[in-house]
């Protein structure tokens, strides 16, 4: 099982060590260009990178202050998703739209900060993360999957698709691992193993199909550890993601701050 990034700089780590070919598993990245020298061209340069930190940037005000029903915030999720598509040398794009794939689905959120979907969401993904980001963010969002039916005709159908609902597809795959990671589902109140488990053969199957005989093999490993029953004082009651309200202190008005001022003199003077 390879360690993915859950956080901003394990994120930016990943991508730097890819831009100077530190892991020799990149060196078939298809991010990577070839210049006009022949030599090969780093996946994520200077503006590559300040392109991911703005797409982070805008995930973070997504998901601020929403958790997964397992109790992960949200970011978290997002980020190893995206980690995911890079380990596998999926274009920059994808990579980004995995990071911002949340933007339509978190009107599921319970919580007063999701009660209603986020307007302009779309053009906000455009602004920041191009046209691209959002038509895979959409095509993600639209896409069925939360059913063995669902999966099955993916399988069936693979072949015909366009190349942004195969992008689509291999998005929900990165997020489905993501989902099983640290064997995630059996915290939360979920579906049984059992049918975890027939869930994930089928989405090996489709990684197979889609030549992602790495991410088909981690599908089948967390596969065979979401059979653990876990004991039930630790499993969260939840079914959908929420979100915490944040609680700010006030700020001192302005004679509040002149007599903190004059506090803190009169406490230096007696020491």
């Amino acid at each position: 099982m390879r360690t993915f990034a859950l956080t901003y700089p394990q994120l930016m780590n990943q991508a730097r060590a890819i831009s100077y070919g530190v892991a020799a598993r990149f060196e078939g990245d298809t991010n990577r260009t070839v210049d006009a020298s022949g030599a090969r061209a780093p996946a994520y340069d200077d503006l590559a990178l300040s392109q991911l930190r703005r797409v982070y940037e805008l995930a973070e005000r997504v998901c601020d202050g929403v958790y997964r029903p397992n109790g992960t915030p949200v970011l978290c999720h997002v980020t190893r998703t995206a980690s995911i598509a890079m380990a596998e040398g999926r274009p920059q794009s994808v990579v980004h739209a995995c990071l911002l794939h949340t933007v339509y689905g978190l009107r599921y959120a319970r919580g007063r900060r999701r009660w209603l979907p986020w307007p302009r969401r779309g053009d906000v993904l455009r602004e920041t993360a191009g046209m691209e980001v959002e038509r895979l963010s959409h095509a993600y969002d639209q896409l069925a999957w939360n059913s063995r039916a669902a999966l099955r005709g993916h399988l069936a159908a693979l072949d015909s698709y366009d190349a942004t609902t195969r992008e689509a597809v291999f998005m929900r795959l990165a997020n489905e691992l993501e989902d099983h990671l640290d064997n995630g589902k059996g915290y939360e109140k979920a579906e049984p193993s059992s049918q975890r488990a027939e869930r994930l053969d089928d989405c090996s199957r489709l990684a197979r199909r889609l030549g992602a005989e790495e991410l088909a093999l981690e599908l089948e490993e967390v596969r065979d550890a979401s059979r653990e029953e876990l004991p039930t004082v630790v499993v969260l009651d939840r079914e959908l993601g929420y979100s915490v309200t944040t609680k700010h202190l006030p700020e001192l008005t302005a004679p509040r701050r002149a007599a903190r001022r004059m506090l803190n003199r009169l406490g230096g003077w007696l020491s």
